[in-house]
């Protein structure tokens, strides 16, 4: 399982978050962090600056401060997030969430992806060769 970044351009904030969470993501950090952005979304999502309150929760959970706060402020990160963003696109992904399990792409947050997953491994399990 892998996570793309795909910050929309309608969320003024997103690509903030985004380096908020990958510059967690440096010290292993990156789903603490990234579940309590979404937690917390409504009260940063507006924010002239969020800087401050993105450092609120990544003291929360648990990342090197002093690292952290380089790596945001240096968008260490960008050049990642970016690359995530045009791999979607190329996908032809315009909205979030969205899923690909195998070669189905699944889209908005009501997706059966873990019935896919089942789906996906129980014909993958039908294709072995005996003895394989």
């Amino acid at each position: 399982m892998a996570f793309l970044n795909m910050p929309l351009s309608i969320h003024p904030n997103a690509v903030p978050a985004a380096e908020a969470a990958m510059c967690a993501s440096v010290q292993g950090k990156f789903w603490p962090l990234h579940e309590s952005l979404f937690a917390a979304q409504k009260m940063w999502e507006t924010m002239p600056n969020p800087i401050p309150a993105f450092d609120t929760l990544a003291k929360v959970a648990g990342v090197n401060m002093v690292q952290w706060r380089q790596c945001v402020s240096q968008h260490q990160t960008l050049t990642l997030i970016q690359a995530d963003h045009d791999r979607a696109a190329a996908a032809r992904i315009n909205s979030t969430p969205a899923f690909f399990v195998g070669s189905q792409l699944m889209i908005g947050a009501d997706a059966d992806v873990p019935k896919a997953v089942e789906a996906a491994l129980a014909a993958a399990a039908g294709t072995k060769k005996p003895g394989t």
